[in-house]
């Protein structure tokens, strides 16, 4: 039997090339717009409840049921191809513009 400790191979060698790590520009804009965004969540159930009263706290589920009609579908499609990247890969058939 070994008894001696197992030597791990490094993940990555000093000869490798790295990811670059820098947001940019472009990066901390999108970061900044997704927090702004993110924020918004917070603010919308006193919008709901001051315009739908006590029927608000189920809007969430419903609309939630009413995104899944479309989703599921989409998700089903899209795991028929074959390639990873599922929903980009499907969008991609309609073009530029659907698929970024």
């Amino acid at each position: 039997m070994n008894t001696a400790p197992s030597q791990k191979k490094p993940i990555m060698n000093d000869d490798e090339k790295t990811l670059k790590r820098d947001i940019g520009f472009l990066g901390s804009a999108f970061l900044s717009f997704n927090g702004v965004v993110g924020a918004g969540i917070f603010a919308l159930p006193a919008v709901l409840y001051a315009k739908f009263g006590d029927f608000s706290p189920w809007l969430f589920p419903l609309f939630g049921l009413l995104v899944l009609v479309v989703a599921v579908p989409f998700a089903r499609v899209a795991a028929h191809h074959p390639v990873s990247g599922g929903p980009a890969v499907y969008a991609a058939a309609f073009g530029p513009a659907a698929s970024f």
